[in-house]
């Protein structure tokens, strides 16, 4: 500051009023002191608040780091479980495909089994049996011969198939345990001699005991479509069962004198179990007894029956009704 600047200062404060303080000093004493211990007073209690605060402070964090280590440790159980709840769902997952695989798997063996089971039925129904000869085995020789049935109504035509060295007849004696064995009374078999298959004419092959082809024979102006056709009947008379059910029907073609045709004109939504190994026989050998050498199925529901497969003509049997001796 300059020296003009304090001497105007100092006129200046000259100037001022004077003041007078009539406050006594023993009050102006007392008022100071108060203002003084008021001071101590608060910095008292800021020396003992800081302490409690201190406390408070390690208090609150002497409980918090219980909670904060049960927040964690419910986040750790929390993920804990999210895992496991992962780690079971891939189990279900997996233990799901597992079971499907096993499903699919036991399906396609039902299947199997079921598709077995059928065959074995197909097997063991008598309607399904051949009972024809398709030709003579290699090595072998057949002897075709007759007997009557019980009741001397029809002849049982009955093919012997042997070993080709065998050179003795077989004898009556032999012929009576073989009739026997096989269901047939021999009571009548002496009187009938050997006949062939081809000496039988015009006749419809029904079935006998469920086990015989039994030809039916018809009159001479019978055709082959009425033979056939005679097939569904039967004749429960005399115990001989027809081989065609009635849901089946066929337009018969016999123009041609070699090879007999048949078309399938019924249902195609027809149970292919009424299509059976007996019916498609019993055909043939009527077929032969008409002099034809072979049939042809047209348009059926089915590609084969047994042994037969109907996209191709089936030639006719040599025999019937085989009957095989061990050497």
């Amino acid at each position: 500051m300059h020296r003009g600047d304090e001497k105007h200062l100092i006129n200046e404060l000259k100037d001022m009023p004077v003041v007078v303080d009539d406050m006594d000093k023993d009050e102006l004493y007392k008022i100071i002191s108060s203002r003084l211990s008021e001071e101590k007073s608060l910095q008292r209690r800021r020396k003992i608040l800081i302490p409690f605060i201190a406390a408070a402070a390690a208090l609150f964090l002497l409980f918090s780091i219980p909670f904060v280590l049960n927040i964690r440790n419910d986040q750790t159980v929390s993920m804990n479980e999210s895992f496991d709840s992962q780690s079971n769902t891939l189990m279900d997952e997996e233990s799901s495909a597992a079971i499907e695989a096993d499903l699919s798997e036991s399906s396609e063996e039902s299947f199997d089994n079921a598709e077995i089971m059928t065959r074995q039925d197909e097997a063991m129904d008598p309607w399904n049996e051949s009972r024809v000869l398709e030709a003579i085995p290699q090595n072998s020789q057949m002897m075709s011969f007759a007997i009557y049935d019980e009741q001397l109504q029809f002849v049982i035509p009955i093919t012997l198939i042997t070993s080709e060295n065998k050179e003795t007849p077989v004898s009556f004696n032999e012929l009576d345990s073989i009739l026997t064995s096989n269901n047939l009374d021999s009571s009548e078999a002496a009187e009938i001699k050997e006949i062939a298959l081809e000496n039988i004419e015009e006749a419809s092959y029904m079935i006998y005991k469920k086990q015989y082809f039994v030809p039916v024979e018809q009159s001479d102006n019978t055709s082959i479509n009425e033979a056939i056709d005679i097939l569904k009947s039967g004749m429960a008379e005399s115990g001989l069962e027809g081989t065609i059910p009635s849901t089946i029907d066929f337009q018969v073609d016999a123009n041609n004198h070699d090879e007999l045709t048949l078309d399938y004109v019924g249902s195609k939504s027809i149970d292919k179990s009424d299509f059976t190994v007996t019916m498609i026989e019993s055909i043939l050998l009527t077929a032969k007894s008409y002099n034809y050498k072979e049939v042809l199925f047209l348009n059926m529901p089915i590609e084969n029956i047994g042994m037969y497969q109907l996209s191709d003509s089936i030639k006719v049997p040599v025999g019937v009704n085989p009957i095989y001796l061990q050497n």
